[in-house]
C-alpha cells in the first residue's frame, strides 16, 4: 500500500510538474526572500507598462535583427570549426541540439515580427518575451558549443 502511494505521488508529479513549485499564500511573518517572487512580477508588469521612445524601439529592433541574422552564422561556424575532431556519440547529440536550436531561432523570428508590427500598448510585452526568447535561443547555442569544444 506505501509503494502504491509513492507511485501515485510520482505519477501526479511528473503529470503536472509545476504543483510541486506553487507558491504558498503569504502568511503574516514570511521573511523578505519569500516574498520577491510576487515582486518580481510586479516589476515585470512596470515593465510592460513603460513606455519606450521610437529611437529605443528602433536601436532595440537594430539589435536583435542583427543576433537573429549572427546566431545562424555562428551555429553553422561550430559544425565546420571542429566537426571532424568531435566523437560520432557527440556528433548525434549536437545534431539535436542544432535542431532544437533552429526552432528556438524560428520562434525569435516570429516573435521579432510580432514585435516589429506591435502597437505602442503591445510593445513593452512582446519586448519581454523578445527578451525571454533571445535569452532562450542563446542558451541553446551555448548548449550545442560547449558539445563541440
Amino acid at each position: 500500500m506505501k509503494w502504491l502511494g509513492i507511485m501515485l505521488t510520482a505519477v501526479l508529479l511528473a503529470a503536472f510538474p509545476g504543483y510541486a513549485n506553487a507558491e504558498q499564500p503569504a502568511q503574516k511573518g514570511t521573511p523578505a526572500a519569500t516574498l520577491s517572487k510576487g515582486t518580481e512580477a510586479k516589476e515585470g508588469q512596470k515593465q510592460a507598462a513603460k513606455s519606450y521612445s521610437p529611437k529605443e524601439k528602433e536601436n532595440y529592433l537594430k539589435k536583435v535583427a542583427a543576433d537573429l541574422k549572427e546566431f545562424p552564422d555562428k551555429m553553422g561556424a561550430l559544425k565546420t570549426e571542429k566537426w571532424n575532431t568531435v566523437p560520432q556519440q557527440k556528433k548525434r547529440i549536437f545534431q539535436r541540439s542544432q535542431v532544437v536550436f533552429q526552432q528556438k531561432l524560428n520562434a525569435a523570428k516570429g516573435k521579432f515580427a510580432a514585435l516589429d508590427n506591435a502597437s505602442e500598448k503591445e510593445w513593452g510585452g512582446l519586448k519581454e518575451e523578445m527578451d525571454q526568447a533571445m535569452e532562450e535561443l542563446e542558451n541553446a547555442y551555448n548548449s550545442a558549443e560547449s558539445l563541440v569544444k
